[in-house]
């Protein structure tokens, strides 16, 4: 009986920006199959809970392969990207004279390997880089993939797709095109699309708006989170990977420079020779765009009336909308929303709490009390806080060991539990055993601490004693936590981080 496949080509050109599949796709579709293989003999398939999850993993170290063998640039500009924020082409791993940044590489198989097994385990399991089933498995499907080397073939429909030389007038929504298919399906974004049906789920789940007007939202939802989304690997938006793919090539030189413009409300100033003026109700200053790149009729647009809801990028010096439109009259309804813009857009309250809390903290942007009891008073008698009548602190699992928290960007912060792991002299009950076995699991929850915050108690050396386990030797799986800390709060920050 033939061997049956897990993955077929109608699977891989999922992944693709077109529909017919041809030899190329079944030649990767084999490759796909056979690091499958590998995975099963090495017991790794047991990590991933679920086909989709270890089909995705077999797509993306395969995309890998396409993308250096059809020089579609997108690891060179991980490489690069992680060199220049990291000091290394790629964390965890010794890059040396033998390391090719255009050819294939078992540092990369070792490293793609450990992001798919820990994106599956994000928050339930730290996976060690350097564990020996994980290098063992990785040199498997490396030598496989070495020996393909010189007669893979090349993806031209993708390399063609990405690389167009487009008409100027079709620019814009090329790059739409473009930064749609690599945020949701490119090898390097393998939790975006995942991400996108788990937030459009949940809306749908709590809407009651007609399917119609449900079809827009989240067609615009979709669009938007390509846009600004950070759940990638370095933490960067759609358009900033696009900018440094761009780099080296004439053809996508407009790329260089695309700026996204947050979405706002605009009232419409004045209509004349295929040009609209709006002025931003939030932020207070006026943009110009032209009537195709509005791309929506205008006919029925009154000046100083008609307002519009939607969101912009900016491409060839142009503003393009993208995503959905809401057309309104000037009323009490859309007053109600720019006034709630305006106050989710202001750090305001943000900027006084934290300026209260350094003034009775002696200027420490963390505290650590025993109890919730202590940490009230201090709220209460430092702070000057006023609990409203039957209101208290958050229940929390344990009522001991509180950590208060606070900056400018994300106000005050409260969270129970964590005080072992922070190595300072001013917190009386840091331990370093704790911290050893909880710190990384900690940083991978990274919804516990603030993102500002945490690299603040990086910097000051508060995560000592992070470190890895299940490697060679207890000194190397720390020396190799502490020596990639900085990467390693970034990866699971990814989609809090903030610029």
């Amino acid at each position: 009986m033939a061997k049956k496949n897990f993955l077929y080509p109608a699977d891989w050109v999922k992944t693709k920006p077109y529909m017919a599949v041809d030899s190329v796709d079944i030649y990767y579709t084999g490759i796909a199959n056979r690091i499958h293989d590998i995975l099963k003999e090495t017991k790794l398939d047991s990590i991933f809970s679920t086909p989709h999850a270890m089909r995705t993993a077999v797509m993306s170290i395969t995309g890998w392969f396409e993308d250096v063998i059809s020089q579609n640039g997108i690891w060179q500009a991980f490489t690069s990207e992680c060199e220049q924020m990291y000091g290394t082409k790629l964390p965890f791993y010794t890059i040396g004279d033998n390391y090719y940044a255009d050819e294939i590489n078992q540092q990369d198989v070792e490293f793609l390997l450990w992001h798919n097994l820990q994106t599956v385990t994000r928050t339930q399991r730290i996976i060690n880089p350097t564990s020996p089933v994980l290098k063992l498995a990785a040199e498997f499907i490396y030598h496989m993939l070495e020996d393909e080397y010189e007669t893979a073939p090349e993806n031209e429909r993708l390399h063609n797709f990405i690389y167009a030389d487009v008409d100027r007038s079709v620019a814009p929504a090329h790059y739409v095109e473009v930064a749609t298919w690599f945020h949701y399906k490119s090898f390097i974004n393998i939790e975006n699309f995942d991400e996108f049906m788990t937030v459009n789920g949940e809306f749908m789940q709590n809407a009651h708006d007609d399917p119609q007007q449900l079809e827009a939202v989240s067609w615009g939802m979709y669009l938007t989170m390509m846009l600004k989304g950070h759940r990638s690997l370095l933490a960067l938006t759609t358009p900033e990977w696009l900018s440094r793919l761009a780099k080296g090539h004439d053809t996508l030189k407009l790329w260089k420079d695309v700026k996204v413009r947050k979405a706002s409300c605009y009232l419409v100033e004045t209509i004349e020779d295929g040009k609209l003026t709006l002025n931003d109700l939030v932020d207070g200053d006026s943009i110009t765009v032209t009537a195709e790149g509005l791309d929506f009729p205008t006919k029925d647009f009154e000046a100083g009336k008609t307002t519009v809801i939607c969101e912009f990028i900016k491409f060839d010096r142009q503003l393009h909308r993208v995503g959905t439109i809401a057309v309104n009259d000037m009323g009490e309804s859309v007053e109600q929303y720019v006034a709630q813009e305006k106050e989710n857009r202001s750090d305001k309250n943000q900027k006084a709490i934290n300026k209260a809390f350094l003034k009775a903290s002696d200027n420490n942007f963390v505290m650590f009390f025993k109890d919730k009891a202590e940490t009230e008073r201090f709220l209460t008698e430092k702070m000057g806080y006023q609990f409203a009548q039957g209101v208290k602190l958050p229940e929390f699992k344990t009522e001991r060991n509180i950590m208060l928290m606070a900056s400018p960007k994300t106000g005050l912060t409260v969270q129970p539990g964590f005080l072992g792991c922070l190595n300072t002299d001013r917190n009386p009950y840091f331990n370093k055993e704790e911290a050893a076995k909880n710190t990384l699991p900690v940083i991978a929850r990274a919804n516990a601490i603030p993102y500002d915050v945490i690299c603040r108690m990086l910097d000051d050396g508060m995560l000592s004693e992070a470190t890895y386990t299940g490697g060679d030797s207890p000194e190397a799986d720390k020396a190799l936590a502490q020596d990639n800390l900085k990467f390693i709060v970034d990866y699971y920050y990814h989609n809090n981080r903030t610029k």
